[in-house]
């Protein structure tokens, strides 16, 4: 892959974490109820899966599950080490912030078992 290709989804990862970091002020959504939470994180996963399936499209079918993974990486890994800077660090829970900041938790999870699927069925749907 390309530096570009590498670039852009990062790019577009620390922007969505910005995005969300800001949206989420003054307790990063901590002053929301459980259930609020719960009810946000479907349309978060659900823009993840289109934004996804857009950056995969623009691929060639060769390219998409490789592609995917890497998607998968830059969705999770770099927010996983802005979460941690920001809550565990700047906030003071050390690693302890992915109990209590439990939605971020499940994000460095879900978007693997969102974008591979969709980058392995767009690349079979594709040449078979």
């Amino acid at each position: 892959m390309s530096v570009k290709n590498h670039l852009r989804p990062l790019t577009l990862a620390i922007g969505l974490w910005a995005a969300f970091w800001v949206a989420g002020l003054p307790d990063y959504y901590l002053q929301y109820p459980f259930a609020g939470m719960l009810g946000l994180c479907i349309p978060v996963a659900i823009a993840i899966a289109l934004i996804a399936r857009g950056l995969l499209l623009a691929t060639t079918p060769e390219q998409r599950r490789t592609y995917g993974w890497w998607l998968s990486f830059y969705f999770t890994v770099p927010v996983l080490g802005l979460d941690y800077l920001y809550c565990g660090v700047h906030l003071g829970h050390g690693w302890g912030f992915l109990g209590t900041y439990w939605y971020l938790t499940a994000f460095y999870v879900i978007p693997w078992f969102i974008i591979v699927p969709i980058a392995r069925r767009l690349s079979t749907a594709t040449t078979t």
